[in-house]
C-alpha cells in the first residue's frame, strides 16, 4: 500500500508541476498565472493510474489463490544471530531463525 501511495504522490506532484509550467510558460505578469480546477482531476487520474501500476510492478502479478512472498521456513530450522549489528544468522536447530542469504 505504501508503494502505491509513493508512486501516486510522485505522479500527482509531477503532473501538477508539468501542467502548471505548460499552461503558464508565456505569462509575463505573475497575476496572469492560472491553473484550472479540472487539472487537479486530471492529476488525480494520473496519480491513481501510477499508483496501481507501481503496486502491480512491485508486488508482481499472481493468479488468484496464490500467495506472493517468501516460502515458509523449513520445519524445525531456525537461526541464531551473530550479535553484530546487521549480522547474518547462524543455522541452529530449534532456536530463532533468519534466512542465511
Amino acid at each position: 500500500m505504501a508503494t502505491a501511495m509513493g508512486w501516486g504522490l510522485a505522479a500527482f506532484l509531477g503532473s501538477i508541476s508539468v501542467l502548471l509550467l505548460q499552461l503558464n510558460a508565456d505569462a509575463a505578469d505573475p497575476a496572469e498565472v492560472r491553473l484550472p480546477l479540472w487539472h487537479f482531476g486530471a492529476a488525480l487520474a494520473v496519480a491513481l493510474t501510477a499508483g496501481f501500476l507501481g503496486h502491480a510492478l512491485v508486488r508482481g502479478w499472481s493468479p488468484p489463490g496464490r500467495r506472493t512472498g517468501s516460502p515458509p521456513a523449513p520445519s524445525g530450522w531456525t537461526c541464531r544471530g551473530t550479535g553484530a549489528p546487521g549480522g547474518r544468522g547462524v543455522p541452529v536447530r530449534g532456536r530463532c531463525c533468519w534466512p542465511a542469504w
